[in-house]
């Protein structure tokens, strides 16, 4: 059966006094969102763009050349050119213009996520040109937009290669499954296509054994009980989902909220394989134990716990983000109640978490009693990795509440941003946002 075919189940949202408070004309772009079921995206950009304008103005350089970008990282170096009294004028104008490209770079995200939402084969040039009229406005730089375009080839690409396997192997979903994870399932198995990646509907006990064959033992401690996103380790991989129909029907409330869930780590991974690195693997720990001066061993060991610390808050930013799709469908805005439910998956004292991705360095039975490296591990991979977790989620709930911004703009506002710069982030952006509503008073 073609997912795209199925019309998906309403999902409920719930109502608290700070949703009543978020931003209007964000509740207007919506609307206007809702049009791209039926119109062509073109038709309707020219409204959000005046919408969007209204809310976040555009960005202003003194120049009269036409092409001009916003490149924060060229504007950093000609502010250190200033004197004190003129950086320090033009630095304000360099923290407004940060914030609106930020804003409107979101509102451009989410614009295209909704177009492909309602019309997955839509050209790419449709889309580009998306970016191109924001561009006008809001002056991306020529990086950015490349990035589009690399993570639209990667979604074409994906969606070809999930619809051709599909395509051939419909009428055979366990031989289809079989192509995909070499596993060969004997009984209760449907796959459905959608989007950039095919969805296997199954059973808790195939959803396990498909759950040990995939790559995602890395990512999770243990199977989530209702299913995992994943994908096959070719050139051109195969993004797929997995859903154990034992925990939730794909076609009611319970699936639609999990299905946005693994689609935002298939999002994810699309922009992982364009920014990251392979993840790191567990050293030689020979210049640790061959060092004799405590100072240097300690460095040692810093250098290499920073290393996988930095890794494992990019994977839990995944799970975060995921987390925070799926809640949008129950809710408008971000509530501690959330984030602290988000947290305890990550916490040590959590007896089983999901997602401890740590865990092997952290209990290198090697070191069981050296103080030393076990000092270190649980200051760097359990304190301060959870201090900077608990931070980057304080400041989400800021972000929503204080900047009266939805669920869907806070994924766009920090999606690019690691944790640790989270708090950060929503201070530069939140002293806009009320400067802004001083300046309208």
């Amino acid at each position: 059966m073609d997912f795209e075919s199925k019309e998906p189940a309403k999902v409920p949202k719930t109502t608290s006094e700070s949703e009543n408070k978020v931003n209007n004309r964000y509740l207007i772009i919506s609307e206007y969102l809702h049009r791209l079921k039926k119109e062509d995206p073109l038709k309707v950009l020219p409204f959000i763009l005046k919408e969007v304008r209204e809310e976040i103005p555009p960005v202003e350089i003194n120049t009269d050349n036409k092409n001009i970008i916003f490149s924060p990282e060229d504007e950093i170096i000609k502010l250190r050119r200033l004197g004190k009294e003129e950086r320090k004028k033009a630095l304000l104008k360099f923290k407004e213009n940060l914030v609106r490209q930020r804003e409107a770079w979101a509102m451009c995200r989410i614009f295209i996520e909704r177009v492909l939402l309602y019309n997955q084969d839509i050209a790419k040039e449709k889309l580009m040109k998306i970016v191109e009229e924001f561009r006008r406005y809001y002056l991306f730089t020529d990086k950015q937009v490349q990035l589009v375009e690399k993570i639209l080839d990667r979604y074409y690409k994906a969606r070809q290669q999930a619809r051709i396997l599909y395509e051939k192997f419909k009428n055979d979903p366990i031989e289809l499954v079989r192509q995909i994870t070499g596993l060969k399932l004997d009984r209760d198995v449907n796959v459905y296509f959608s989007l950039m990646s095919l969805w296997i509907e199954t059973n808790a006990f195939n959803a396990g054994r498909l759950f040990e064959q995939s790559l995602e033992p890395i990512r999770y401690n243990k199977l989530p009980s209702a299913g995992f996103a994943s994908r096959t380790e070719d050139e051109n991989p195969v993004y797929y989902i997995v859903i154990n129909n034992e925990e939730v029907n794909l076609f009611e409330s319970s699936g639609i909220v999990l299905s946005y869930h693994e689609l935002e780590h298939i999002k994810n991974m699309f922009f992982m394989a364009i920014f990251e690195a392979p993840p790191p693997e567990l050293q030689s720990f020979n210049d640790y134990i061959n060092e004799q001066d405590q100072e240097k061993k300690e460095i040692i060991l810093q250098d290499i716990f920073s290393m996988h610390r930095e890794y494992a808050l990019e994977r839990a930013k995944d799970e975060i983000l995921a987390y925070f799709r799926q809640f949008s469908l129950l809710k408008d805005t971000i509530t501690y109640e959330d984030t602290k439910w988000i947290l305890n998956n990550f916490l040590d004292n959590n007896q089983n978490p999901y997602y401890d991705y740590l865990s092997d360095l952290r209990d290198n039975p090697k070191f069981k009693e050296d103080n030393l490296y076990q000092n270190l591990a649980k200051k760097m991979l359990v304190d301060e990795y959870v201090d900077i977790i608990k931070k980057a989620l304080d400041a989400a709930v800021k972000l929503s509440r204080e900047g009266h911004y939805l669920y869907e703009q806070c994924i766009a506002l920090l999606a690019d941003r690691p944790l640790v710069t989270w708090q950060k982030t929503v201070r530069r952006l939140l002293e806009q946002k009320f400067k802004r509503s001083l300046d309208h008073s």
